[in-house]
């Protein structure tokens, strides 16, 4: 009698009953995560964009110290010499991690008639692309 009343009161889940939880878990999140992956791809593209906003004013700010462009945005970050400009600083314009899109890819930096263009590569991190994997501009 007693192995008998000692196994009613045992409690606890068995190995069906574990599955179950688990498949059921599985596909919630199958339903759930397309869209948690999906914002957050939207909120890269809106990162970027606030970064190259920032930037921008960076390289205006660094405009106005040196009286030109910068060569690249590494001169953001560390000053170019007092060759190039002998006004730099005394702190960065730019922080190092500032440089890069959410992806951590380095934002193309080019020199244009108009003054600049800063490019993010898009996810994939290559000319062009489609979707999230699409350049990202300043314009």
């Amino acid at each position: 009698m007693r192995v008998d009343k000692s196994r009613r009161m045992q409690s606890g889940m068995s190995l069906v009953e574990i599955l179950v939880v688990l498949a059921i878990i599985g596909g919630v999140m199958a339903l759930i995560a397309p869209n948690v992956f999906g914002n957050k791809q939207k909120a890269n593209v809106r990162t970027a964009k606030i970064i190259m906003a920032k930037l921008e004013s960076a390289i205006n700010e660094y405009y106005n110290d040196c009286n030109q462009m910068p060569d690249s945005l590494n001169d953001l970050v560390t000053s170019p010499g007092d060759d190039a400009c002998d006004s730099w600083g005394p702190s960065p314009y730019a922080k190092e991690k500032e440089i890069l899109d959410p992806w951590k890819n380095e934002l193309v930096y080019e020199q244009t008639n108009d003054g600049f263009k800063l490019t993010s590569l898009g996810k994939d991190g290559s000319p062009g692309g489609e979707g999230f994997d699409a350049d990202i501009d300043n314009d």
